[in-house]
């Protein structure tokens, strides 16, 4: 085996690929990278560790065709330090010479590629069309609340569905929640939603951060559990977590809430993040107060502080309900109204939330204090969010 290419298009091949193979694995094959020259102009390389697969095609001046394996991170590092177009020589001997114009050169170690896994095969799958630009958007403001618990395994990924006309994705973690969705024409047509794991869609949020084109195409197989995303050079093969996801659409509140306030995304986020210097490290908690000056936000830790933060309403909404002393809620039980109103929530997460929405103003919709807290945009409501309260 032997090509060269340029080292510019190899490198970034690399760097994803790398991003895949499971450098910890208990088996070596899997941190290493497949690379495969054949009778086309280009390099094929590969990387998989059995949950996502990459296939990258760098475009090469093939010399001899072949394939082998190298260890994915030292063969990254190697092409990353040179400079100019780059050389592999598989000497058929266990040993590959990586070298540039430069006159720099290393030579490696690897394993056989008869090791190396079959990977998913999209024989006979169709393929729809999906706007880069809303994936990108749906990955962006879901991914942050994906649980990182491996034993919530129903909580690993964020689910994904599409009846062509429209894709909606949702994540949660038990203590908050997103929901994106958003128009698509000719999209993929599921009979039901499909669970898309963590990494998975971490790989993918790499391979858009460098699409162009307005469109990628997405082949989901949920009968056998694999989705393939082809955008570019690239082609990704992720296995679908096999798991219910919970039934999100009761987390969301139904009910009319007692006060709707409107701030600047931008203002809120930010002081939220200044009351978060004297917030404990493992708790974060954050107090959404009420009183007879008006509304602001509070941060009390007894060893490190209190401050406070009075951030700008733009509009705020009271039910006519707050005006009386009590009123009846949908279900017909009697809840006293507290004109101090106090809630409080995990000011990191509200500042995910906020960041997951492109509005610049966002409504933040309040009931009880032990209610969930609701939050989309202004005019956008294409994002909904979700955030647990915190007893304070």
């Amino acid at each position: 085996m032997r090509f060269t290419s340029d080292r510019t298009e190899l490198r970034h091949a690399l760097d994803l690929v790398r991003k895949v193979a499971d450098a910890k694995a208990t088996v070596p094959i899997l941190a290493n990278v497949r690379l495969t020259v054949g009778g086309n102009a280009h390099v094929t390389i590969e990387a998989t560790d059995l949950i996502v697969a990459a296939t990258v095609d760098v475009p090469a001046t093939c010399e001899r065709p072949g394939t082998w394996t190298l260890d994915a991170r030292k063969a990254q590092e190697v092409v990353k330090g040179g400079a100019g177009p780059c050389t592999a020589d598989y000497d058929g001997n266990g040993h590959c010479t990586i070298s540039s114009a430069s006159g720099s050169s290393a030579t490696m170690g690897g394993l056989p590629s008869v090791d190396f896994p079959v990977l998913p095969s999209d024989a006979g799958l169709d393929y729809s069309p999906f706007p880069a630009a809303a994936l990108r958007s749906m990955i962006g403001s879901t991914y942050p609340c994906i649980t990182t618990d491996e034993s919530r395994y129903h909580l690993s990924g964020a689910l994904f569905e599409c009846d062509g006309e429209s894709a909606r994705m949702v994540a949660t973690d038990g203590h908050r929640l997103c929901r994106v969705e958003s128009p698509v024409d000719s999209g993929p047509v599921l009979k039901r939603g499909v669970l898309i794991p963590r990494h998975g869609l971490d790989i993918i949020a790499r391979v858009l951060k460098g699409h162009k084109a307005p469109m990628v195409d997405l082949g989901i197989d949920a009968d056998g559990g694999m989705m393939f995303v082809r955008a570019d050079n690239v082609t990704l093969a992720i296995k679908l977590v096999d798991a219910q996801f919970p039934p999100y659409e009761m987390v969301i509140p139904k009910d009319k809430p007692d006060v709707v306030l409107v701030f600047d995304s931008r203002e809120l986020r930010g002081a939220i993040k200044r009351l978060g210097a004297l917030t404990a490290d493992r708790v974060k908690a954050i107090k959404l107060i009420r009183d007879g000056f008006g509304w602001a936000l509070e941060s009390d830790e007894p060893d490190m502080g209190t401050a406070t933060e009075k951030p700008t309403v733009i509009e705020a909404h009271y039910d006519v309900r707050m005006s009386t002393d009590k009123y009846k809620d949908t279900k017909h039980r009697e809840r006293p109204i507290n004109p101090e109103y106090k809630i409080g929530f995990n000011g990191p997460y509200m500042i995910d939330a906020l960041e997951s929405i492109a509005d610049g103003t966002v409504r933040l919709s309040l009931r009880g204090e032990l209610d969930p807290l609701l939050l989309c945009g202004e005019y956008d409501t294409a994002t909904t969010c979700v955030v647990m309260p915190m007893r304070v």
